[in-house]
């Protein structure tokens, strides 16, 4: 399966002094745009968690590509935030959204007593997504996915590799990335930015990191995965990479 988590980013204070039924209006308008857009790529919502959606693609019914439907989604989603400014705009400020995706094996089906249950979905690859979501925050980014949903959704092209991270509760490293729009693959500066940027990441990757601090150094103005890089090269300046280093990020929040 392919699960996507999507969460409000800055919904404390969107939220703010403002009264509960004035609340979930602004909520269920988003809600419902959100699962519009989910079910229209034929994916379902298992649940709303407060101002969260956790929806699962490829059950209960089939898709030939489950991945690739959840990255559509995803981009769709977020062309409807831009295409709406007001959509969760209130009088405390406007709250955007962030987006994780996991692919993997799931338990999905009836959950919970003998006399109360919900149809839902539970495992590592449903965690995976909740962590990839939160870790947006760390690289400045809004979509994030992990390495078998690039693989399953069978065009590399598609995304660009962000990073290599080890998510709060999870000791296996997941390979992150980043899905591109239409108009940002077309785009031929885009293009060289992100070219440049996978070469960064290579010196990281390799140890070099006074090349890599370079490279993405270059590329902060305009994108602020490549800052969250720079911190971490230039932090090891000087130093010798451990025998066993492959470039892990282990992040501390969720």
């Amino acid at each position: 399966l392919s699960i996507l988590f999507c969460d409000i980013a800055g919904f404390t204070k969107m939220s703010e002094g403002m009264e509960p039924e004035a609340l979930v209006a602004v909520l269920n308008r988003y809600f419902t745009v959100m699962t519009d857009i989910i079910e229209a790529h034929g994916g379902f919502v298992d649940k709303y968690i407060g101002d969260a959606v956790l929806a699962v693609f490829g059950a209960p019914y089939a898709i030939d590509n489950h991945a690739r439907a959840a990255v559509a989604a995803a981009l769709a989603m977020r062309q409807a935030m831009a295409d709406d400014p007001t959509l969760l705009a209130t009088a405390s400020g406007g709250g955007s959204n962030r987006i994780g995706i996991a692919t993997g094996p799931a338990l999905i089906g009836n959950i919970g007593s003998p006399r109360r249950f919900n149809y839902t979905v539970m495992g590592d690859t449903v965690n995976l997504a909740s962590r990839l979501e939160g870790a947006n925050k760390y690289y400045n980014t809004v979509l994030m996915v992990s390495g078998e949903t690039m693989r399953h959704h069978g065009d590399p092209e598609a995304f660009r590799a962000l990073d290599i991270v080890q998510v709060v509760g999870r000791s296996e490293p997941v390979e992150v990335f980043e899905p591109l729009s239409d108009a940002r693959r077309a785009d031929p500066e885009e293009r060289a930015q992100r070219a440049a940027y996978a070469t960064a990441l290579d010196h990281w990757r390799a140890g070099r990191f006074e090349a890599a601090a370079a490279g993405f150094r270059a590329l902060v103005a305009a994108d602020g995965a490549a800052l969250a890089m720079l911190h971490k090269a230039e932090k090891r300046i000087g130093l010798t990479p451990e025998p066993d280093w492959a470039g892990v990020t282990a992040l501390t929040d969720k």
